[in-house]
């Protein structure tokens, strides 16, 4: 599926909504579920913000779950996450790597939580469970990388299909030994 006119395309798995008043349906589900099943990442975003040095950042976002996303923080800013369809659990760590809890994700009436305010400063990482997770992050702008801090105890050399191996199988033992 070739995203719709209403997008530009910024990089692999990075669309952006062309108007400044946004709504997002069902239609924008299936162009980021299907870009994020064609990106190397295996993740995708459309942001309804204009710019990367926009003050306000809203995504919609889909993560497919063989995606690894490193656990980081966010220095000087929080974010918020509400799940729209799929499930996994969100990890939070505490500076050591210590899993501090794991809570599950669903989308609305599906038995987890569907919403989360992610205070600054909390080493977190999402596992997805179902083929792919969607739900819509926002966090303030502008962009800048250097306030993402990705957790110190993630062994950049590993690939990361064994990082994700290893941490679904330290958070799925955090859960029975809870």
């Amino acid at each position: 599926m070739t995203p719709a006119p209403p997008y530009d395309v910024r990089g692999p798995g990075i669309l952006y909504a062309r108007q400044p008043l946004t709504f997002f349906g069902s239609s924008d589900i299936a162009v980021v579920t299907d870009e994020a099943r064609r990106s190397p990442s295996r993740r995708a975003r459309i942001c309804a913000h204009q710019q990367p040095g926009d003050r306000q950042h809203v995504m919609l976002i889909a993560v497919c779950a063989d995606s690894f996303l490193i656990p980081q923080r966010h220095i000087g800013r929080s974010e918020t996450l509400q799940v729209i369809e799929g499930h996994g659990r969100l990890a939070l760590f505490g500076g050591d790597g210590e899993i501090l809890d794991v809570v599950p994700l669903t989308a609305p009436g599906g038995g987890g939580s569907f919403f989360c305010n992610m205070p600054q400063d909390l080493f977190h990482a999402l596992v997805v469970d179902s083929p792919e997770m969607i739900y819509v992050e926002t966090t303030l702008g502008p962009f800048d990388r250097a306030t993402t801090v990705d957790a110190p105890w993630i062994d950049a050399g590993t690939a990361p299909a064994a990082q994700l191996e290893a941490l679904r199988a330290c958070v799925s033992a955090w859960k029975r030994a809870s």
